[in-house]
């Protein structure tokens, strides 16, 4: 009696306090629905996402795979050793002078392949290229002006004295450096590998800005010096091997940004998780 009593006389704090209480479990099923709906519908975006990222870093992986021949031989330093030698070699008019320089097929094959400069020069315009006009036509060098010219650069060289305001680079170079480029700015790369692919980008232009244009004229400039004490004419052989073999010795490695660059992409694809 005493227990009905006390419920008559609270009955409105009862009422109101389930009516809290109703409203609470509401309030938390509504909630919960919500999110469960939320992740049904976003679920097959996700695996979307999910399955694209996967192709992707799967592709970025295997182009990496030492299988695909060595990192340097990708970026081909080689070649472009090779092409800027062939320029500096043009400019001083040694290609009638260097044994292999002389010979027709491989001009024809340094000029197929280059594919595009690399600007060497820190500030200013480029005084080396101009924009021809649409009456603009080349003008004719004598021969007596172009062995005048050589003869300058030769002198210029040997003394280490170089004004080359870019570096040739190659088809191979080119291609390689698209197909980081496009991974860099594929969406579906993860922040973190996008940074190391840009940190090995950084490191290939700073060996070809640095080490591989330093040993290409100090090549030049021992080049130039042979020549000039040179008391009848005779072919120079060289081996631009030992060019390749001196600018390693100097050159940023890659080994470890490319393992750093597979180890991501294993733990993102969480290929040893077990």
């Amino acid at each position: 009696m005493k227990i009905w009593n006390w419920v008559l006389a609270n009955l409105s704090d009862i009422k109101d306090l389930f009516w809290i209480v109703f409203t609470l479990v509401t309030t938390v099923v509504a909630v919960l629905t919500y999110r469960r709906a939320k992740m049904t519908l976003l679920q097959p975006l996700r695996s979307e996402v999910i399955k694209r990222q996967t192709d992707n870093l799967v592709c970025l992986l295997d182009y990496l795979d030492p299988k695909n021949g060595s990192i340097n031989t990708l970026i081909d330093y080689l070649g472009i050793i090779h092409c800027n030698l062939y320029m500096f070699s043009e400019e001083c008019g040694f290609f009638t002078e260097v044994k292999d320089m002389n010979d027709e097929e491989f001009q024809d094959s340094m000029k197929q392949h280059i594919s595009g400069i690399l600007i060497v020069k820190e500030n200013g315009p480029l005084n080396s290229l101009s924009m021809p006009g649409p009456f603009d036509y080349p003008k004719r060098i004598t021969d007596e002006e172009k062995n005048r010219i050589h003869n300058e650069k030769r002198v210029l060289y040997k003394n280490g004295i170089f004004d080359n305001e870019y570096l040739l680079l190659t088809k191979e170079f080119q291609k390689f450096m698209a197909e980081i480029d496009a991974f860099i700015e594929n969406p579906f790369t993860p922040t973190k590998i996008v940074t190391a692919l840009e940190g090995l980008k950084t490191d290939i232009y700073y060996n070809i800005k640095n080490p591989l244009q330093d040993e290409v004229k100090l090549f030049m400039q021992e080049m130039c010096d042979k020549m000039s004490k040179l008391t009848e004419f005779k072919p120079i052989e060289f081996k631009p091997l030992g060019v390749v073999n001196r600018f390693s010795k100097k050159a940023k490695s890659h080994n470890d940004s490319i393992k750093q660059i597979r180890k991501l992409i294993r733990e993102y694809l969480m290929v040893d998780k077990k």
